[in-house]
């Protein structure tokens, strides 16, 4: 019995890099944080059900794997003695130390953060005091902060910062500025160093020049479009019933604004001509205190539809009452049809008296003709409508948009206003960003792609909400993914690798002939088909195997080991080097009898060696023929 081995170019799959030597972290201050690549840890996020200890495994999991970076999203309630805000629990707070002292050992800046702080939550219960008035509030916060610079006093800004609070509302500025330069003052009486991070106003969408004189970063949030990261969330009211999302998406904003606020109010407008008599359907999703929806064909008033949602039964479909302002918003989820006449040269779509309502698409069905759906892509709050709707119902699509949600779209919504305060000489991050489980896999990889690129082209460091759950790479619950057993996770390899990419310590072909071939070598012997050495083998070879660009060491081509005998019969196996820092290789193993027909092998293999750059992975296949050959195949991606 003889084999015969060799490698070629074709397939799909990846490993990971399952151990890892803390590096240094880069050094941070508040006019320049660092390009941070990591997650949201949950484990104290929300008395009661998420309240536990850190561990340590996921700290040797994100290192392991070129992150460097976490935030801890903190519930204070997880931390005090008995219910009372100002007595803490030694227990609790020690678990607490225990996470940073992770964070140091396997080189992971933690960044503390008080996600419900004394006095403001996002999340329900609401607090019963106000920190942005209330003195015992804002008292207590600073107790707060102050007892955690007080334990962690020293430890150098490269491995801890503190983000005061999670996701200030719309507030005056000056509000804003007044509550953290009093948190401030409380950390540096005994920390005087310590990098602090604060949320940008609005939820953390709007930069804060007012607090430039507090010498603080400001960290942003990278969940738009709305529509399309928190599809179907269970916590957003009415979810349920957007449309699915896409990406690249409609600008189309599912918002129409009343009087009640001017600052924000506009029409949808659909350019035409209507050449026949076409029916307009709008789907009505959620309505608050008052809208009145007023329809155009031209200058002629079609449609003015008055919503009042109140309780008890209606028109509505679910009762929402709003206690904070003493109103209710309503969630309608119908159909609302009208007839535009044949003639008109566009419609207009306006709330005329009220608040504001939401709907989730418009469908336009000509005379005779199929139904075209204008989808609302966007479900951010205060965006006016500002594109052009055109209706060509001859047309393939029958309506168009002047511009979509793209990566470009996204710079300008989530990066600029940043970008241009960091200019001002403050460090910016994104400190939570993703997308819910529901949201469709290939529309959130894409977006996530065209996020990350953003995000590396600026050198702007953030951290993924979360590694663990419904917007992250580990048990996620995604219907369409099939997860990956990996160190007792159920992997979403897709995602994770992608995110991998960005960590740098992947690095895309580009990079690695970037910094492994010579410079002054001609661009044809670059690319990857390419045999810079002139010894046969290929550019992407070297890549994908961590091989060097000259002799090639003892045992770095693929090689067979055997045979053995084991209960499945005679085996042999084959060993090849896998690239920890390649991108987007595909690994397969076949076997041939003729060299005609190839069989894979399904065998998942073993580790057999683990270095910084590459591990050697030993693959059994039978050998119990007189002659057999094996191939190990590597798919390049697509460039």
């Amino acid at each position: 019995m003889r084999f015969f081995s060799g490698f070629t170019l074709f397939a799909l799959a990846l490993a990971v890099l399952p151990a890892h030597s803390a590096e240094p972290l880069p050094a941070a201050g508040w006019t320049n944080l660092p390009a941070w690549r990591g997650f949201n840890l949950l484990n104290k996020f929300m008395l009661p059900w998420n309240n536990g200890p850190f561990s340590e495994s996921d700290f040797q999991f994100i290192a392991a794997h070129g992150f460097n970076f976490v935030r801890l999203p903190m519930d204070y309630r997880t931390y005090i003695a008995g219910g009372d805000w100002e007595l803490f629990s030694e227990s609790a707070l020690a678990e607490i130390d225990q996470a940073v002292s992770w964070g140091g050992q396997h080189g992971v800046h933690v960044c503390l953060n008080l996600h419900r702080i004394p006095g403001w939550t996002v999340a329900t219960p609401a607090e019963p005091k106000s920190l942005w008035t209330d003195p015992d509030a804002q008292r207590v916060a600073a107790r707060h902060w102050s007892m955690f610079a007080s334990r962690y006093r020293g430890i150098p800004n490269d491995r801890l910062s503190f983000n005061l609070l999670n996701e200030p509302p719309e507030i005056a500025p000056a509000t804003y500025s007044n509550v953290v330069a009093l948190l401030a003052a409380a950390i540096r009486a005994e920390d005087p160093g310590r990098l602090i991070i604060c949320d940008g106003l609005g939820y953390a969408t709007r930069p804060v020049p007012e607090l430039i004189p507090l010498e603080v970063a400001q960290a942003t949030r990278g969940y738009t479009p709305f529509g399309l990261t928190h599809y179907r969330a269970s916590w957003v009211a009415g979810s349920d019933t957007w449309p699915t999302p896409t990406w690249p998406g409609s600008l189309v904003n599912g918002y129409l604004y009343g009087p009640q606020k001017p600052e924000f109010r506009s029409a949808l407008r659909i350019e035409g001509p209507f050449p026949t008599d076409t029916s307009l359907r709008i789907r009505v999703l959620q309505v608050s205190a008052r809208s009145l929806l007023t329809a155009k064909a031209g200058t002629m008033t079609v449609t003015n539809k008055l919503f009042v949602p109140g309780p008890g039964t209606g028109e509505w479909k679910e009762v929402i009452f709003a206690p904070q302002w003493n109103i209710y918003q309503n969630l309608y989820d119908r159909d609302y049809t009208m007839t535009i006449p044949a003639g008109a040269p566009w419609v207009t779509l306006e709330n005329t008296d009220g608040d504001w309502m939401t709907f989730a698409e418009i469908g336009l069905t000509p005379a005779g003709g199929a139904e075209a759906v204008i989808s609302a892509g966007s479900r951010d709050w205060g965006v006016r409508q500002s594109i052009t709707v055109s209706w060509r119902p001859q047309a393939d699509p029958a309506v168009s948009y002047s511009a979509a949600q793209d990566a470009a779209w996204l710079w300008r919504q989530t990066l600029q206003p940043w970008l241009d305060l960091r200019a001002r000489g403050v460090g910016v991050m994104v400190g939570e960003w993703g997308s819910h489980s529901a949201t469709p896999h290939a529309v959130t990889l894409a977006w996530m792609r065209d996020m990350l690129n953003n995000f590396e082209n600026v050198g702007l460091g953030w951290a993924l909400w979360n590694l663990d759950g419904s917007f992250g790479p580990v048990n996620s619950g995604r219907p369409e993914v099939i997860y990956e057993t990996y160190q007792g996770r159920r992997l979403d390899r897709a995602m994770f690798d992608l995110l991998r990419e960005y960590t740098g310590r992947r690095e895309a072909y580009w990079r690695w002939q970037e910094r492994v071939l010579p410079a002054g070598l001609p661009e044809p012997l670059r690319q990857p088909t390419a045999d810079a050495a002139g010894d046969g083998i290929v550019n992407f070879a070297r890549y994908a195997l961590a091989l060097p660009v000259g002799p090639v060491p003892l045992g770095g081509l693929p090689r067979l080991v055997g045979p053995f005998d084991d209960a499945q019969g005679r085996q042999v196996e084959l060993h090849y080097r896998h690239s920890l820092r390649e991108v987007g290789t595909g690994f397969r193993v076949l076997t041939s009898d003729d060299l005609a027909t190839w069989r894979e092998v399904l065998e998942p293999g073993r580790i057999v060696e683990v270095t910084p750059d590459y591990e050697t992975k030993a693959v059994r296949v039978p050998a119990d023929s007189q002659f057999g050959f094996v191939r190990l195949e590597l798919a390049a991606p697509p460039w």
